[in-house]
C-alpha cells in the first residue's frame, strides 16, 4: 500500500509504503497511517533515501527465548527443545536407578548442551512426572564449587531443618543418620525421593585441591544413591575430565555401569531448537534463517548429528543477536550476524568458511579474551 504526499507544485514526492507480517490486514487510517493486524512496517523515501521503521504488533512479548553463550535453566524450560529422545533416555535410566541405586553420570563434550539437559530437560519433565510420584519430589541443582562438601550440606541442612555446620560433620562421620533425616523431611512432604543433580562435576578436579575432599564427596552421595536410599543422584561431567574419575569409586561406577553420552544434535532437532523457542513467544522465522545459520556452523543439511558436538553455545548466541536486531515479530536473513564475527576472541576460528552462495560474509574481528574454561555457578534449589 503506498500513499503520495507530494501535492504541492515543486515540493518533492514523499511516499509511505507500509505492508503487514504473515496475512495481518492493513488498515488506512487519517490519510498516512497504516496499521497492520501484526506488525506496522513503514518505508519513508524521498526520491534518493529511504528510512525503514517496525512499530511492533501485540502478538510478542519482549522475552528472548534464546540464552546466548549460557545453558538454559529451569525457568527456560518452554522455550528448551530439540532434545527429546536424549531426555526420554536420560529418564530411563534414572527409573534403573530408581530400582537398583547408583548415581547416573551425563558426560558430554564441552558445548554440547549437558548442563541445559539437567536443568531445563531433566528436572522440569520430573516436575512434569516423568516418573511415578516425581513430581513431588524436590530436586537441588548445584555445583561443587572449592567446598563441595559445605555446598551439598547448605542445601541438605535447608531441607532437613538442620544446621549446615552440623550436617558437614555428618555426612563425613555418619551419613546414614543423614539420609535418615532426609527420609523424614521427604515423607512430611509426602515425596519419594530428593533429586541431586551435581552439574559441572569437573569442578571437584579444577577448584579442588585435596583428593580426600573429592572422596568423601562422591562417598556422601553414594550412600544417598543408594538401593532404598532418599536421593537419585545425577552428576554432568565434561568429556575432557573422564580420566579423572578413575580415583573416584562412586563415579568410576557410575561411568562404567549408569552413563548417558551426549553427544550433537540432529539437522532436525537443529530447526526445533530455532524454530520452536521463537514460536513459543509469538515470533515469525524467515524462510532461509536456519539453513544460513546452520550452513555457518559448517552442519550438512539434513544432517544426523555428524558434526561438531559443540556448536551450541555459538549457535545460541547468534540467534540472540538475531533477535536483539529483529523488526517488530519477525526474525530475518538480514537480521543474523555471521556466527564467528558475533562471538569474541578465539570463538571467532571457526567463522573462516565461507558463507553460502547469495549472503554476504562479514569479518570477524579478532579480540583477546580472558576466558574460565569451567565457570563458577551458584545452586539452586526447586520443590
Amino acid at each position: 500500500m503506498t500513499s503520495s504526499e507530494g501535492e504541492r507544485e515543486g515540493a518533492p514526492e514523499v511516499r509511505m509504503e507500509a505492508y503487514a507480517s504473515d496475512s495481518g490486514p492493513i488498515y488506512l487510517a487519517a490519510g498516512s497511517q497504516h496499521v497492520a493486524g501484526r506488525d506496522l512496517h513503514l518505508h519513508y523515501w524521498d526520491g534518493t533515501h529511504r528510512v525503514d521503521r517496525t512499530r511492533p504488533g501485540t502478538g510478542t512479548g519482549d522475552d528472548c527465548p534464546y540464552p546466548r553463550l549460557s545453558a538454559f535453566g529451569v525457568e527456560q524450560a518452554a522455550w528448551y527443545f530439540g532434545r527429546d529422545p536424549l531426555r526420554a533416555r536420560l529418564t530411563a535410566r534414572l527409573d534403573a536407578c530408581l530400582r537398583e541405586g547408583g548415581a547416573l553420570a551425563v558426560v558430554a563434550p564441552s558445548g554440547a548442551g549437558k548442563s541445559s539437559l539437567l536443568r531445563a530437560g531433566l528436572v522440569p519433565d520430573l516436575a512434569a512426572g516423568a516418573l511415578p510420584g516425581s513430581r513431588r519430589w524436590p530436586s537441588l541443582v548445584f555445583t561443587p564449587t572449592a567446598d563441595p562438601m559445605r555446598a551439598l550440606a547448605t542445601h541438605l541442612a535447608a531441607l532437613t531443618d538442620g544446621d549446615p555446620e552440623q550436617t558437614a560433620a555428618d555426612l563425613r562421620s555418619a551419613p546414614d543418620e543423614v539420609a535418615a533425616r532426609l527420609r523424614t523431611a521427604l515423607a512430611a512432604r509426602r515425596a519419594g525421593r530428593l533429586v541431586v543433580v551435581v552439574d559441572q562435576a569437573e569442578e571437584l578436579f579444577t577448584l579442588v585441591a585435596d583428593a580426600e575432599v573429592r572422596r568423601r564427596f562422591t562417598t556422601a552421595l553414594d550412600r544417598l544413591a543408594r538401593a532404598g536410599g532418599p536421593a537419585l543422584v545425577v552428576y554432568g561431567l565434561r568429556a575432557d575430565f573422564y580420566a579423572r574419575c578413575a580415583d573416584l569409586g562412586p563415579l568410576r561406577t557410575a561411568l562404567e555401569q549408569r552413563q548417558v553420552l551426549v553427544g550433537p544434535m540432529t539437522g532436525t532437532q537443529l530447526r526445533e531448537a530455532v524454530l520452536f523457542p521463537a514460536r513459543a513467544v509469538g515470533l515469525e522465522v524467515e524462510d532461509g534463517l536456519v539453513e544460513l545459520l546452520l550452513a555457518d556452523l559448517a552442519v550438512p543439511a539434513g544432517g544426523d548429528g555428524d558434526h561438531d558436538a559443540g556448536l551450541l553455545p555459538h549457535l545460541a548466541h547468534a540467534l540472540r543477536l538475531t533477535w536483539q536486531r529483529r523488526h517488530g515479530n519477525r526474525m530475518s536473513v538480514d537480521d543474523a550476524p555471521r556466527i564467528g564475527a558475533a562471538l569474541p576472541g578465539h570463538l571467532c576460528a571457526m567463522s573462516s568458511r565461507p558463507r553460502p552462495a547469495g549472503f554476504e560474509s562479514a569479518g570477524c574481528e579478532q579480540k583477546r579474551v580472558t576466558t574460565n574454561p569451567v565457570p563458577r555457578r551458584g545452586g539452586h534449589h526447586v520443590g
